[in-house]
């Protein structure tokens, strides 16, 4: 069992005791993608990066059914979403600023005089391996929405 699906265990195994059935639904939910990406992979363990990608994409689908949920009417549903969020994100590395998001940018359009947003792409090439090298982690619908604002 890799050192991923270990600590995906014990948490599930803290919201068993603790009765948090919100935070056991999630975490279950949780386990269940990683157990079809192994599947599908034929891996038998995990990698810290597909393990990442599938906590983002679960936060994702849940922020997707936020703006649903609140366009219906359904304030509920929404929080209830919202507190899922907020237990994936414990999975995530630490996260940017959006200050500190701004500035990596910034040098990054300088680094590539990027004028227009036909540049996008070429900042963003730039951007990522940025943040990556951080050891730290940030919202790629922030990051795009902060290059646009720059290039426009």
């Amino acid at each position: 069992m890799s050192s991923i699906s270990q600590l995906v265990t014990e948490k599930l195994k803290e919201a068993m005791r603790e009765k948090n059935t919100q935070r056991l639904n999630t975490i279950r939910a949780l386990r269940g993608e990683i157990t079809m990406f192994e599947k599908k992979s034929g891996d038998k363990e995990i990698d810290e990066a597909s393990f990442l990608a599938i906590v983002k994409q679960q936060i994702k689908q849940r922020r997707d059914a936020i703006e649903q949920f609140e366009k219906g009417g359904r304030a509920d549903l929404a929080e209830q979403d919202k507190g899922q969020i907020e237990i994936l994100q414990e999975f995530l590395p630490e996260q940017l600023s959006e200050e500190e998001v701004t500035q990596i940018i910034e040098l990054a359009i300088g680094e590539t005089a990027a004028v227009s947003m036909k540049d996008m792409g070429k900042v963003m090439g730039k951007v990522k391996p940025a943040i990556a090298a951080t050891g730290k982690d940030a919202d790629n619908s922030m990051i795009a929405q902060i290059v646009k604002s720059k290039l426009n």
